[in-house]
């Protein structure tokens, strides 16, 4: 059926005059919520109440949506509500017409919402909206394009309503291509360089999508490899270079620069021979195809001394009062050498030879740090970092791993200790299994009364005081299972039972609610019987535990959902007082409306009335706890309902309204203050216990140091000095001490520099030990908690943190630090362009890693005229124009490495041209283009004094452009900036006759 005849069929049930229906492009309503829709033909609006906006703005897929509906005509205040139609998942309209939430749901949505005023005139309207996903453009990035080649890709877009059109909106596209309306990108690109554009894709709607992208044209020949490897002084030297992209064969020769003494490059370019000076040799080489077309590629070749190396990597450990023998070697220099410690010591007892050789026996145990230095015949030298652990005969305890146990079955497993002096004595760190216990003797034995898995140490300490340990972990598993595995669902308001059992273990069983919480209104017997009305929906998750005769455990999870039927709201009722007015508005929810309000069991209190519209109001008249039920039948006869439960207090108020958690073993302080009646007040507990270690004085203060987690419920009496009372019942949950892992953020690294952060742990029993599990390379964490060492790689690393207190309690957390690579500066785009035959300087900073830093030139020529220093600085004068692109390495004195790739352009003088601009003529389109000479487009024109003629304007390509308005003579001054960052002036004039 056609939209238009189904929205004036919705219009008509409705009662209303089909004209209100919306245009033929308003959103489609489901078939479903309008055959659903009421007749409300006795509530047609009077003409003069009316409903505005008419059309609804459109939303997007997860993007915050609010639109404000609001009425004219009747009498003040209105009133909103949803009266047919279907409403877009995650949005809500509430009754002063706030039509607001988060769209789940990709789709067309109609709805008719009423407005009544106060006199109950209503009005309806039909309102269209339109969900739509975010319009998103593909690919992510583009592909790179060579000069001369047919380049071709294609542009897609989703999220919106196809067909889609695409433009470019900023930047410029490589000359040579062209973008569609369709989407293809193509063309054959005729200049080098980095092109950097926008894209945008609009939907047939209107709604527009972008993304940013950049695009690398290369040269269509060059010469490869981009970057020449190293060299050895004395070492044979290897290393063929070709063209590519141009036409074989190729000649290659050495056109500016030196090569290493010793290498020569043959005309089919093999690079060749053997070095004989270290040092950092620039070259340029240029590769000629068979064509005659040339292409020049810049290289650095490093030529370094064979290094003295010292050998072995690592020395082993030793023992105290063992006989140590260990030789030193050395390579890479001339023979005989000699060596030395010069930093550090020796562990005592050990001594190192001229010849190399390291002997002794150790007389004291530790961890011995030092630098051993080489020296050859000709005075050359070469440095090794040692570290030597020496030890006493350990301490070890076993079994390295205890086997597993089940609930309830004797265990017995003997610790042993070997190494040490004898007697030992063992003790256990953390916590064994419920029902197991370690003899002095060593035998861990018992019968398990709970299941899991369980962590803990044995220490021993020997007849001489050395200590030692062993961690375990021990898994203790269950011996008999509870039935169901899954339970039910539920109905808010309907009675509900289910019985839960258990087999496997010894009867009779006994049952207990765990961790989580049963629904609102369910309880569960210690027969297994979960039974009761639920009141709230939604979804629960607890434990039921078992306890067989023996007193063997078992836990299981579940999971009960308590479906949503008619819904009275609010969950709960404000209190009241006696002899003071009383107003609650009820609303209903999950039906049809309207609704109609009644009280369906128990009795209100004396003196408070219920309307069929849900307002209960009055004066109570006498205090006390009321309990009764609220029922609500939507237009189609359905029920739900909601149980209350309504305080009326005598005058006295008491605050606060809920008490903090508290603490085991923390001090806990809350004061109760009372109003409304005539100091002083006196407090007591009249009903309910308080925390063990809390007390409440007469004059309101809750203090002390609760000894014992749990859950109490109390009720506070004040009593003022007129004797009026006041009532107030409180819930005070008191919980474990958490212990917590510090700080809260780890600060950012940055490779090659130093890093150290001190980690705390705090809520426990001190010491703590921290444990990671994942860690960014080139850091480690001590058992104490400090984190140190120095990053060796860049990235974003994600860690794990473990803290275990003297108890045995643990606890973890997860950081994110970001390790940031050593960066050179300025920015590619902050690099200032050369100018041709100008004296240009340039210095390159280093930050990040360890000074000093050496610069190398790693790929791809300096313009001809310019070099690159070790220190950083680029100078010289470029003698060619054109476009050059390098990579720049910066190494710091630890051996660290960071990179910057650099687009180089050598560009002549930016100028104006000091032609006159044409005249012009009142009412007639003009265009002139003030001439720009030199630099690096594209231009930028902006007026920097004066006034352009009225009427024109100046556009995105550098010229005038418009219509005059007015005649007469302007004179004006214009700046032309550049993609290089050069600028210009010149002042012109225009005559508009």
């Amino acid at each position: 059926m056609p939209l238009l005849a189904i929205i004036a069929l919705t219009l008509l049930a409705l009662g209303l005059p089909a004209g209100v229906a919306p245009a033929a492009a308003a959103p489609r309503p489901r078939a479903a919520s309008s055959a659903a829709a009421p007749r409300p033909a006795a509530q047609i609006a009077p003409a003069s109440l009316t409903i505005a906006p008419t059309t609804l703005p459109s939303g997007q897929l997860g993007l915050p949506y609010q639109q404000v509906i609001g009425a004219s005509g009747g009498v003040a205040p209105y009133s909103f509500a949803l009266t047919a139609g279907e409403m877009p998942p995650g949005l809500a309209l509430n009754a002063s017409g706030v039509l607001s939430g988060l769209p789940t749901a990709v789709g067309q949505y109609g709805l008719i919402v009423t407005a009544t005023d106060a006199q109950g005139a209503t009005a309806s309207q039909f309102l269209g909206v339109l969900i739509s996903s975010p319009i998103a453009l593909s690919p992510p990035a583009l592909p790179e394009g060579t000069v001369g080649s047919v380049y071709r890709q294609i542009f897609a877009a989703s999220g919106g309503t196809s067909p889609y059109t695409f433009t470019v909106t900023a930047g410029a596209l490589p000359p040579g291509l062209a973008l569609s309306a369709a989407g293809l990108l193509s063309g054959t690109a005729s200049a080098p360089g980095f092109y950097s554009f926008g894209v945008d894709a609009t939907d047939a709607r209107g709604l527009v999508g972008s993304r940013s992208y950049g695009l690398l044209i290369v040269s269509a020949f060059s010469i490869v490899p981009s970057a020449l490897p190293s060299g050895e002084v004395g070492a044979s030297y290897s290393q063929a270079l070709s063209g590519s992209g141009g036409v074989a064969p190729y000649s290659l020769a050495v056109t500016d620069g030196t090569l290493p003494p010793g290498l020569a490059l043959s005309p089919d370019g093999l690079l060749s021979g053997t070095p004989t000076t270290s040092s950092l040799y620039d070259v340029t080489i240029t590769a000629t195809d068979a064509r005659g077309l040339s292409s020049r590629r810049f290289y650095s070749i490093v030529i370094t001394q064979v290094p003295l190396t010292v050998g072995p990597g690592s020395l082993p450990d030793g023992r105290v009062a063992a006989a140590y023998r260990q030789t030193l070697t050395a390579s890479g220099g001339t023979k005989p050498y000699t060596f030395a410690v010069i930093d550090g010591a020796l562990p005592p007892g050990l001594t190192l030879g001229r010849d190399g050789r390291i002997s002794g026996a150790p007389t004291a145990e530790g961890f011995f740090f030092f630098t051993v230095r080489a020296t050859d015949a000709r005075s050359r030298t070469g440095l090794a970092f040692y570290s030597i652990l020496i030890t006493q005969t350990p301490l070890i305890i076993s079994p390295a791993n205890l086997p597993n146990g089940t609930v309830g079955t004797a265990y017995r497993q003997d610790v042993t200790v070997t190494g040490g002096a004898k007697p030992y004595s063992l003790a256990v760190q953390g916590s064994l299994p419920p029902g197991l216990t370690l003899r002095s003797d060593g035998r861990l034995l018992g019968r398990p009364t709970a299941a899991g898995e369980y962590f803990f140490g044995i220490g021993v300490t020997d007849a001489r005081g050395r200590v030692g340990g062993q961690f375990y972990s021990l898994r203790i598993a269950q011996s008999f299972v509870l039935s169901p595995p899954f339970l039910p669902n539920g109905m808010a308001g309907t009675p509900y039972q289910q019985a839960v059992s258990a087999t496997g273990g010894r009867a009779p069983y006994t049952f207990a609610l765990g961790d989580g919480a049963l629904p609102p209104g369910l309880t569960l017997s210690p027969a297994g019987a979960i039974a009761g009305r639920p009141t709230a929906p939604g979804f629960y998750g607890f434990t039921i535990s078992a306890i067989d005769s023996r007193g063997v455990v078992d836990t299981h999870a579940y999971a009960l959902t308590i479906l949503t039927p008619i819904a009275v709201s609010p969950p709960a009722l404000l209190e009241g007082r006696v002899g003071t007015i009383y107003q609650q508005a009820l609303g209903a929810s999950g039906g049809g409306a309207p609704y109609t309000f009644a009280v369906t069991a128990g009795a209100l209190p004396p003196g408070l009335a219920l309307s069929p519209e849900g307002l209960l109001t009055g004066t109570p008249a006498g205090e006390g706890f009321y309990s009764f039920t609220v029922g609500a039948t939507d237009a189609r006869g359905i029920s739900g309902g909601e149980s209350y439960s309504l305080i009326i207090q005598q005058a006295l108020e008491i605050s606060p309204l809920s008490l903090a958690a508290a603490a085991v073993g923390l001090p806990y302080r809350a004061s109760l203050l009372a109003s409304a009646g005539v100091a002083p007040y006196t407090f007591v507990i009249t009903d309910g216990i308080l925390p063990d270690g809390l007390s409440l004085s007469a004059d309101g203060l809750l203090s002390g140091v609760p000894t014992t987690a749990g859950f109490v419920s109390f009720t506070a009496l004040a009593t003022d000095a007129r004797g009026q009372t006041g009532r107030r019942q409180y819930f005070l949950v008191t919980t474990e001490a958490q212990i917590a892992v510090g700080p809260d953020v780890l600060p950012d690294g940055q490779v090659g520099a130093d890093y150290q952060q001190q980690l705390t742990g705090s809520g426990g029993a001190a010491p703590y030990t921290f444990i990671a599990s994942s860690l960014a390379p080139g850091l480690l964490l001590s058992a104490d908690g400090l984190l140190r060492g120095v990053p060796v790689s860049p990235g974003q690393f994600f860690i794990s943190i473990e803290v275990f207190d003297a108890g045995g309690s643990a606890a973890n957390r997860s950081y994110t630090i970001s390790v940031a690579p050593i960066e050179i500066t300025p920015a590619p785009g902050q690099l200032p362009a050369p100018l041709l035959h100008v004296p240009y300087r340039q210095v390159l900073i280093a930050s990040g890693g360890v000074g000093p830093y050496t610069f190398l030139n790693q790929s791809g020529p300096l313009p001809p005229g310019l070099t690159l220093s070790r220190g950083g600085e680029i100078s010289g004068t470029a003698s060619i124009q054109g476009n050059f692109f390098l990579n720049i390495a910066v190494v710091d004195s630890r051996g660290f490495v960071g990179q910057q790739f650099y687009f180089f352009p050598v560009v002549l003088p930016l100028a104006l041209s000091a032609d006159p601009l044409p005249d012009a003529a009142a009412g007639v389109p003009y265009r002139a283009a003030p001439g720009i000479s030199g630099g690096a487009p594209p231009y930028g024109l902006t007026v920097v004094s004066g006034a352009l003629p009225p009427g024109l304007f100046l556009t995105e390509i550098a010229t005038i452009e418009g219509i005059p308005a007015i005649s007469g003579v302007y004179t004006f001054t214009l700046d032309v900036g550049d993609n290089s960052g050069q600028g210009a002036s010149r002042t012109y004039t225009i005559v508009v006759n």
